[in-house]
Formats: C-alpha cells, sequence, structure tokens
C-alpha cells in the first residue's frame, strides 16, 4: 500500500469537560503524518476531500450534528453506548473500542469489529520513575484531574493533556478511576491501580477485550500485540502505510 494522503481529519473538542477527549486525539494523531481538527459536535462540517479518522466517544451528536456517511469517514477504536447508530448507514467496518459497542453496532446491522483504544498507542518509557498520582480518585499521592471548564480552548486541552500525559509516563504509581488514566499508564509501562466502580459496564468493558485484572496494581502489561492490530486496522481503512510517531497538533480545526 502507498500513501493517499498527506493529511487527515482528526477529532476537536470545544465543550467537553473531560480531558480524556484531547488524549484519545493525541494518541492517534501519533500515527498520522499531519492532521487538522474537526470539533466532534461539527463533523458535519468535516472536509469532504481529507480522510477523517473518528475515535474516542461519539457523544450525544444527533441533537446538533449528523455523523458523515461518505467515504471519508474511518472509525478506528470508538464507544457508542448511546442509540447513535441506530439508522445509520456506513459501508465500512466501524472499529469499536470495546464489546459493548460491537454488540450494539452489529444489533444496528453495522459492521463492527473490536480493536481497542488509540490511548494504548504511547510508547514504552524506560526511563527513571517518581511521583505518586491520584486520578479523579481519593487516593495517594499528588492529586490530578481530567475535569476541564466547557470553555477551556482546544489549544489549552492539547497542552493539558500533553503535561498529565508526561506525568503518567514517568510516574512510579498511578491511582485512577479515569480510563483515560489507565490506558496510558499501559502503554508506558508505568504501574496503576484502577478502580471500575465508577463506570457502568459499558464504559469499561474494554478491559475485557484486554483480559486485564484490576484488582490490583497492574505491572508490566504487554500492550504491543493490541498496538499491532489497532495500527494494522488503521492502515487497512485508509489503505496507507502507517507508523508509530510523535503527536502532531491539530492547530486548524474546521467548525471554529
Amino acid at each position: 500500500m502507498l500513501p493517499r494522503h498527506e493529511t487527515y481529519q482528526v477529532l476537536a473538542y470545544h465543550g467537553t469537560r473531560n480531558l480524556g477527549d484531547a488524549i484519545q486525539t493525541v494518541a492517534i494523531s501519533q500515527v498520522l503524518p499531519a492532521v487538522v481538527g474537526v470539533y466532534r459536535h461539527k463533523m458535519h462540517l468535516a472536509d469532504k476531500t481529507i480522510p477523517l479518522v473518528v475515535n474516542g466517544w461519539i457523544g450525544d451528536l444527533f441533537d446538533t450534528c449528523t455523523l458523515p456517511t461518505s467515504g471519508i469517514v474511518h472509525y478506528c477504536g470508538i464507544h457508542a453506548a448511546q442509540q447513535h447508530f441506530r439508522n445509520y448507514r456506513h459501508d465500512d467496518v466501524i472499529g469499536a473500542r470495546d464489546r459493548y459497542t460491537v454488540d450494539k453496532l452489529r444489533g444496528f446491522g453495522l459492521k463492527s469489529e473490536l480493536v481497542g483504544c488509540a490511548t494504548l498507542l504511547f510508547a514504552r518509557s524506560h526511563g527513571p520513575r517518581n511521583g505518586i498520582y491520584s486520578v479523579d480518585f481519593p487516593g495517594p499521592g499528588q492529586p490530578v484531574s481530567h475535569s476541564i471548564p466547557p470553555d477551556m480552548p482546544w489549544s489549552d486541552q492539547w497542552d493539558l493533556a500533553l503535561r498529565l500525559l508526561e506525568k503518567y509516563r514517568t510516574a512510579s504509581v498511578v491511582y485512577t478511576g479515569r480510563l483515560h488514566a489507565l490506558l496510558p499508564c499501559l502503554a508506558f509501562g508505568t504501574p496503576v491501580r484502577f478502580f471500575a466502580a465508577a463506570f457502568g459496564p459499558e464504559r469499561f468493558s474494554v478491559l475485557d477485550f484486554l483480559h486485564l485484572d484490576v484488582t490490583g496494581i497492574v505491572e508490566d502489561f504487554d500492550v504491543r500485540p493490541y498496538q499491532a492490530a489497532f495500527i494494522r486496522f488503521m492502515a487497512d481503512c485508509l489503505q496507507t502505510k502507517l507508523a508509530l510517531g510523535e503527536p502532531k497538533f491539530p492547530a486548524v480545526v474546521i467548525g471554529e
């Protein structure tokens, strides 16, 4: 396969209260050569000449926009617990983050494959570790939160996501109930303790896909097979070669 596009559209966020959304865009931007952003709630405005790679939680979109149905949109690691896809038509396979989403999509007559989450794509850290963080959980060490004000500018979301990811990358241990703190820690090789009781089964059924026991601190979890499968799925969708690299900030955002 030869590259067909130099630039891809990815999701940007306005109005979100969860920094985990930005973290997912940071993650998926690592395997694309260059990116521009499209606000999640304005995906109907996406440039029809540039492939749009959609990952993460679809959100309550049908009140504000229509999901693109043309050949430009490729779903790679989405979570859709609501009824958004009930009357949706899409010819290609939709890459789902978790089994719950796969079952939901197939129930609507759509083709779906379980591919996991893009936040498993971060490179493993082999350097020194220090710092204990509790992410939206009343645990030991420094408190950290993924909660952000809904009016936080997209560039500030991106910068904050990078700063938190650097903390997770070099931490000695992280305690969290946030899925998008857990999964990057697994990728970084950072010891992490996850408290899943805060979410319903539809949110953390990705843990079943990973065969992950979260009853204690998880260490040395090998994410490489999941990374390879995710990148292979994306490459097949986009019909191009992909390789893991550095995050690319989508400075241009459609819908502003």
